[in-house]
């Protein structure tokens, strides 16, 4: 079935698969519980991604093109308005937080002819929404990605943007951790690598926040 002919708005998850996560990110942990963390949060991101019942383009590192981060964004979202869409959602995997009905304003504010920003705590963007006649505009190459300036240089660029309420992204082990009561009922079984804990006895979806507090956890790593 060609989607395009159903749908104006398609999906862009622009990540690196879990084996090239844990070469980039410090999760506090190795082997393959890093590992396991990432595949986790990919997991979680396919979910919430089809539940839009937008289609969804992924590009990890084996079908990125170029030399830095916002080329290989730029290019991309090239290919994607390339097959017909009018309006792009773009997301990573490390932002449990987006749900579905976020995606589905984003795109409601696309079809309006608005660009749409969701924040990450770190001054990173953790949703791009953007027109194919936004996108012709802006100069992804030029902007400072994968710094702390890029949610405010994409705000100045885009600046009828409907902006969401912030989100946390993970990048280290203290972000799992800091929003564990909202994902342990998909990280449970990630609890004793999250928390380094050599083990727990009981379910971590029903364990207290008093237990988790009063356990000897290892400490995030320095930055």
């Amino acid at each position: 079935m060609n989607t395009t002919a159903h749908h104006t708005t398609a999906i862009l998850l622009f990540s690196r698969s879990a084996e090239a996560e844990v070469c980039t990110k410090d999760f506090g942990v190795g082997g393959m519980s890093a590992q396991r963390l990432a595949a986790a949060l990919i997991r979680r991101t396919d979910k919430t991604l089809a539940a839009t019942n937008y289609p969804v383009h992924r590009f990890d590192e084996t079908r990125q093109r170029g030399h830095s981060f916002g080329e290989r964004l730029a290019n991309a979202m090239a290919d994607v308005f390339a097959l017909g869409y009018q309006n792009l959602l773009v997301v990573g995997n490390d932002a449990p937080d987006l749900h579905a009905g976020l995606l589905r304003r984003a795109a409601s504010e696309l079809a309006r002819g608005r660009s749409t920003l969701v924040p990450d705590h770190r001054g990173g963007v953790a949703l791009l929404g953007i027109t194919a006649q936004q996108f012709l505009s802006l100069e992804l190459e030029q902007l400072s990605w994968e710094t702390e300036f890029i949610f405010q240089e994409l705000a100045i660029a885009l600046p009828t943007a409907w902006i969401g309420s912030r989100v946390r992204d993970i990048n280290f082990n203290r972000d799992l951790r800091a929003i564990w009561f909202r994902v342990r009922s998909v990280f449970g079984h990630l609890a004793a690598a999250i928390f380094g804990l050599s083990a727990i006895a009981i379910s971590p979806v029903f364990v207290s926040a008093t237990s988790f507090r009063t356990a000897t956890l290892r400490g995030p790593p320095a930055r």
